[in-house]
């Protein structure tokens, strides 16, 4: 005895042949759109690397502070003593170096608590 098989089980067995055939299918096309995916973000990410670097170029671009420098007038006071100067004159406090500062905090004679 031959086996036959009959119509039913051959359409369905047709069926799945396309079914497993159109899920290959399917997914060879889902790679080709997440390839194309890909290619896009990193030629993206490629241009937005390129403009953060061409802008840091331009930024970057130096010259010579040799040239520019200009050596400071002796008659001239600096920034900081300009700002000493205002501090003195806003708040009435005369200017102090932190060595003599701390000298006279910490010496004992000045020491108003109660010790324990």
């Amino acid at each position: 005895m031959s086996e036959e098989k009959t119509l039913d089980e051959l359409k369905a067995e047709l069926e799945s042949l396309k079914k497993t055939n159109l899920e290959r299918e399917i997914a060879k096309e889902r790679e080709k759109v997440e390839e194309a995916e890909k290619l896009e973000k990193n030629k993206e990410a490629e241009e937005l690397r390129e403009k953060i670097r061409t802008e840091l170029m331009q930024e970057m671009k130096g010259s010579s502070t040799v040239e520019k420098e200009q050596p400071e007038k002796l008659s001239e006071p600096n920034k900081y003593e300009i700002f000493l100067k205002k501090i003195e004159d806003k708040y009435g406090v005369p200017h102090e170096r932190y060595e003599d500062l701390t000298r006279r905090i910490t010496s004992p004679g000045n020491f108003k608590g109660e010790r324990k």
